[in-house]
């Protein structure tokens, strides 16, 4: 394949002291690209759904889910969730976003072709901050600090 019909590969990076997605050429190692994230406070967790030339981003500062266009490089979305975003997961072949949050609550959404869709959001448990999808299984899975009994507990959830 000649290097003009070579994908160019990029990075993205979320600089969340200056609510940015920076663009990076891993050849060149230099940043090509600042996306500004608009009306955001404190841009935290970035999820790049490669594929489907989809990103996502989750500001702990205001409780926000940011769609971006890869193909096109805008927003597409903006979604409520819940208070300090910390953790996305994809389940790839579903198209279900995962959006944990510290303050407990986790948010679904159904992937579209340019953003997502709210299918709900709710309190799991405390501290339910981080997520993980099996991609074969489709469970998910929320570990805790400090489940009922005051051990460290995981969750294990299958999606309806």
């Amino acid at each position: 394949m000649s290097s003009s019909t070579r994908r160019r590969i990029r990075v993205l990076a979320d600089v969340q002291t200056r609510n940015a997605i920076a663009v990076i050429d891993p050849a060149s190692n230099q940043i090509v690209k600042r996306i500004h994230v608009p009306n955001w406070v404190d841009d935290h967790g970035l999820l790049v759904d490669s594929p489907h030339r989809i990103a996502f981003i989750a500001c702990d500062g205001n409780a926000k889910l940011l769609a971006l266009s890869l193909r096109t490089m805008s927003f597409t979305g903006t979604f409520n969730v819940g208070r300090s975003p910390d953790v996305l997961a994809l389940d790839a072949s579903k198209r279900r976003l995962y959006v944990s949050a510290e303050s407990g609550v986790v948010a679904v959404f159904a992937e579209t072709a340019i953003s997502a869709r709210p299918l709900g959001m709710s309190f799991l448990a405390t501290e339910a901050h981080t997520v993980a999808v099996d991609p074969a299984t489709h469970l998910v899975y929320f570990p805790l600090q400090s489940g009922s009994n005051g051990q460290p507990q995981l969750l294990i959830m299958r999606p309806t």
